[in-house]
């Protein structure tokens, strides 16, 4: 193997719902009518690792009426953790929940939709997540086997990835040993690589394990 580090008109009669002035006739999950308007909001837009901000979902009907009580939405994210991804629409015409930041720092982006496409609208908000001031966390670690199943003899690359992105300094003194799975060997030409701030990646031909010492990574970066 080889190492490498229309606006819609509604008509009115006898037998219509007037359930759909607030966005639809279905008691499960009533859907909102097309000039139906979502809207979300973080309060705060911007938080650290671990902290949390308060989603909430309002929205406006074509008569200015506010989201049906009972409503299903589904609540979705790009980063961090969402204490709930199926919130109901309240008494008040509003739905709630939580965004916790984990993991990585960047800028995560909660989206809200009705559930199960019943309409097309959609709305959503952007939420700072940063490092804590002076804070480091220890970097994410992963290694993954390309293709993940050979036959005997066959030859795979082994590739182990650091992931940075949760602080916003570099971090160094990077070091590892992995051993080798039985009856997996460092292959005759190890052609050992590495995307770290330097390091020396330590693959030897007919080996059973594979270490990296004094690198640095300042993001993400394969030994």
């Amino acid at each position: 193997m080889i190492l490498s580090v229309n606006r819609q008109r509604w008509t009115w009669g006898v037998a219509v719902c007037m359930a759909a002035f607030l966005g639809g006739c279905d008691s499960g999950s009533p859907a909102a009518p097309t000039q139906t308007v979502l809207g979300v909001a973080a309060d705060p837009a911007t938080i650290t690792l671990n902290q949390s901000s308060e989603l909430t979902v309002t929205g406006s009907g074509p008569f200015g009426n506010a989201l049906t009580p009972g409503t299903q939405l589904v609540l979705s994210t790009t980063l961090g953790r969402l204490s709930q991804e199926n919130v109901t629409v309240d008494a008040s015409g509003r739905a709630s929940a939580i965004l916790t930041a984990e993991g990585q720092i960047g800028t995560a982006t909660v989206t809200v939709a009705f559930e199960g496409g019943r309409s097309p609208q959609s709305a959503s908000v952007d939420v700072e997540i940063t490092a804590v001031p002076g804070a480091t966390t220890a970097p994410a670690f992963r290694k993954n086997f390309s293709p993940d199943s050979i036959t005997a003899g066959g030859l795979n690359t082994l590739i182990f990835t650091i992931d940075n992105t949760a602080n916003a300094a570099s971090t160094t003194a990077l070091a590892f040993t992995d051993n080798l799975p039985a009856g997996v060997f460092v292959a005759p030409m190890p052609n050992a690589t590495t995307s770290c701030d330097g390091g020396t990646v330590t693959a030897v031909a007919g080996g059973a394990a594979v270490s990296y010492t004094g690198g640095a990574v300042v993001a993400i970066c394969a030994p």
